[in-house]
């Protein structure tokens, strides 16, 4: 689910009831419920969607059960609630929340022929980028924080051991990810597995609780069952996932390909458009893109060719940072100056300070960018 998305649905409805009639604020009132209720699933399923986005933590902290009974029945009732929300009479009312609640529903339904849950492997998406992520950011100021924390992350052996049985399903099914792509995430485990307890992202919320028993119990838990479960993982990986996983990155290599990409389409613009015309739009981009790089190595290195202006540009040292250091300091000043240009433009501005910090060491190089923290997974 996208944390955002889910948790804001349902926000607009209730600064737009105000001006709407008796019978439009009915079929609003109506909407909202149904975009609650659709929060309620998610969060029922996923409780560690709530931290992201400061919503108070589940008493039953837990990560989500991927096996494929549980995925069959959050599918049941995702069903149910489409149907409720395709039995509103909408047509005398515009309502954004509305029409982002159905394209959700249905976008999700969409995607169910993708079968991702048996190919669910990233080097920018995965568990092990998520879940350090989610550490960082969980409340651990109070006791029962603490005690949720704890419960949290015992969970994560079990939810590691699905994953494998899901990706072992996969390889017999017909899904895998590309090659290069296990070991780029192979990579950032083997970062994972050599830390120490004490220097594990797991152990993130220790460092901020100031609770000796606490982080005690909580590198206990790392040493003794993260680790271990980590590293069962990364052997999966190695000797049994790699050799198997597809040499081509198309998703159409996959059983269903074509249909899933179109799903993909649906799900990230939002339309229904071809995929034949996506990739004509794309091929007219970068045609124009290459004509502007072509008069800019005119001009700059007196040369129309590409490769040669690519290196070029790439050995320029003005184009370059001399170090991590001054590359940190650029970006926050570009959001500084972002912050301060958009106060004219906005009536309100988030009140969630924008942060700019380095990747955790075990993530460089591995392929992972610069991202938001928010979280999407079956």
């Amino acid at each position: 689910m996208s944390t955002a998305l889910v948790i804001v649905v349902a926000l607009p409805t209730a600064l737009a009831i105000g001006t709407q009639t008796s019978a439009q604020a009915q079929v609003a009132q109506q909407i909202r419920r149904l975009a609650d209720e659709y929060v309620d699933l998610r969060l029922q399923y996923d409780p560690t969607l709530a931290a992201p986005v400061g919503l108070p933590s589940s008493s039953q902290m837990r990560l989500p059960d991927r096996t494929e009974r549980a995925l069959q029945n959050l599918r049941n009732h995702e069903d149910a609630l489409l149907r409720k929300v395709e039995s509103v009479d909408a047509s005398g009312t515009k309502d954004p929340v509305y029409a982002v609640l159905r394209d959700e529903l249905e976008s999700r339904r969409e995607l169910r022929v993708c079968r991702s849950e048996l190919w669910d492997l990233s080097q920018t998406e995965g568990w092990q980028i998520e879940l350090p992520a989610l550490a960082a950011i969980q409340p651990v100021a109070t006791a029962e924080d603490r005690k949720r924390a704890l419960n949290l992350w015992s969970t994560l052996p079990q939810y590691l051991r699905t994953d494998i049985e899901n990706l072992r399903s996969g390889l017999a099914s017909g899904y895998s990810v590309p090659k290069s792509i296990v070991g780029r995430v192979l990579k950032q485990l083997n970062g994972l597995m050599s830390a120490s307890p004490e220097n594990s992202p797991f152990y993130s919320p220790a460092k901020r609780a100031h609770d000796a028993a606490f982080a005690q119990a909580l590198r206990r838990e790392i040493a003794d069952q993260i680790t271990p479960a980590i590293k069962r993982y990364a052997e999966f990986l190695r000797t049994e996932y790699l050799p198997k996983a597809r040499e081509s990155i198309g998703l159409s290599s996959l059983p269903n390909g074509q249909a899933c990409y179109q799903a993909y389409l649906r799900r990230y613009t939002t339309t229904d458009e071809a995929p034949e015309l996506i990739f004509s739009d794309g091929k007219k981009l970068v045609s124009e893109s290459t004509r502007e790089i072509q008069s800019i190595g005119s001009r700059r290195y007196r040369t129309s060719n590409i490769a040669e202006i690519v290196q070029r540009s790439h050995d320029d040292p003005n184009n370059r940072f001399s170090s991590p250091a001054q590359l940190l300091q650029f970006s926050r000043e570009m959001v500084e100056r972002s912050e301060r240009q958009s106060r004219d433009l906005f009536l309100q501005l988030p009140s969630q300070p924008v942060m700019v910090e380095p990747l955790p060491a075990y993530q460089q190089g591995s392929g992972e960018i610069g991202r938001a923290s928010c979280r999407e997974r079956v």
